[in-house]
């Protein structure tokens, strides 16, 4: 999955070395595999989005439910829609263009539900401001947070009104009993995506995979303690794509995070950490 290209340097081999036949420890190579994952992914936007593919494949069972929330053209409802192929995938995207190239990726994807509208907190709120973006529509989101990350690199077009929802409406109007994964990229709109989702979250305890920006507390009136807080109370951990914890001392290792319940925290740190150790040729 990820291609460190570990090789001894000169240093480290020869005939006079000290290290000759000498594995690599586990912790060293899952370290460099990183430092090498987090190197690609700076030039490689598909990179994460392959990695996160293969774990709800491996991870995730066939008759298991999924939210795809910006769910953008569809490259992950089509991922998981052809793994759940016993189950139900739930895919959710606020721009209006957007949304029609995601009708018509899916339309043969029987086991796939779309829904226009913005995933966000309130369970009352019926409609919502949104923001889309002309030159970069998968940059669109309630905030127009690149203004904050980069400004003038993204344009926008004037703000419409799109419908409302909360992920804990999206389940109960569904009739769904489980919960098996989320994945949330809502530029910079996750957590409060997030407490939308909060008795989903509790009593279905799916695997969540987010996008983890680190301007998002700032655009959306919350602190990075208080994101932390509400995951520890839930009983769920945060770990990077290497399988490494995240928290308040660690907050922002990479632009997603795995959040994963405390009880099946071992399991996916094992898998995460895996696959960060494999070539990516496969060799």
């Amino acid at each position: 999955m990820t291609d460190c290209n570990i090789a001894s340097s000169p240093a480290s081999s020869g005939p006079n070395s000290n290290n000759i036949d000498k594995p690599m420890d586990s912790t060293t190579k899952i370290t460099t595999c990183w430092d090498a994952f987090r190197q690609r992914a700076l030039g490689d936007g598909m990179l994460i989005e392959s990695l996160i593919r293969e774990v709800y494949s491996a991870l995730v069972p066939q008759d298991g439910h999924a939210i795809d929330g910006g769910a953008n053209v569809g490259f992950h409802t089509l991922g998981l829609s052809s793994r759940l192929s016993l189950g139900r995938v739930l895919a959710v995207e606020a721009n209006a263009s957007t949304y029609q190239d995601l009708q018509r990726n899916t339309a043969g994807c029987a086991n796939v539900r779309r829904h226009f509208g913005a995933l966000q907190a309130d369970a009352a709120a019926l409609t919502v401001d949104f923001h889309c973006s002309s030159s970069h529509p998968g940059r669109s989101g309630i905030q127009r947070s690149w203004d904050l990350i980069a400004p003038g690199k993204v344009q926008y077009e004037p703000t419409v009104t799109v419908p409302a929802t909360t992920m804990d409406k999206l389940v109960a109007n569904a009739s769904w009993r489980r919960l098996d994964f989320i994945k949330l990229d809502l530029e910079g709109g996750e957590f409060p995506a997030l407490r939308g989702g909060e008795r989903s979250l509790r009593e279905l305890r799916p695997l969540v995979v987010t996008e983890h920006g680190h301007l998002a507390p700032q655009a959306n009136g919350f602190t990075i303690e208080e994101y932390y807080a509400w995951l520890d109370a839930l009983g769920y951990a945060a770990m990077d794509p290497a399988g490494q914890p995240a928290g308040p001392a660690r907050p922002y290792p990479f632009w997603y995070l795995f959040l994963v319940p405390s009880e099946r925290a071992d399991v996916l740190a094992a898998h995460l950490q895996a696959q960060m150790s494999r070539p990516l040729d496969g060799a």
